[in-house]
């Protein structure tokens, strides 16, 4: 007695061994398209006049950051600044309790 076609099935008429020869089929298309996306990654969705842009911003982010820094080690060199920041170390000792401490 032959089975009859399911809904869930969604190759009802044909015998199991060409169902499974064109399963196998699929799932190698399937797999095959999921390895290719893999394979792109995303600097592949980017346009390829694109591709150097982000190692370029960063570039110009470190270079920055290094003005930033020289700016403030050049003020923090300052006899102003070191007496500005010891008088403020001196407020906060006095302020906790801890006299005669000055540096």
């Amino acid at each position: 007695m032959p089975k009859t076609a399911t809904a869930t099935s969604n190759l009802p008429t044909l015998p199991p061994t060409t169902r499974r020869a064109l399963s196998q089929r699929l799932y190698a298309k399937c797999l095959q398209r999921v390895r290719r996306a893999c394979h792109r990654g995303i600097t592949r969705r980017r346009a390829r006049t694109q591709l150097g842009a982000i190692t370029a911003e960063y570039a110009i982010m470190i270079v920055g950051a290094c003005a930033i820094g020289g700016v403030l080690v050049s003020l923090l060199r300052s006899p102003a600044m070191q007496n500005a920041l010891k008088a403020i170390i001196n407020y906060g000792l006095k302020l906790a309790g801890v006299e005669g401490v000055h540096l």
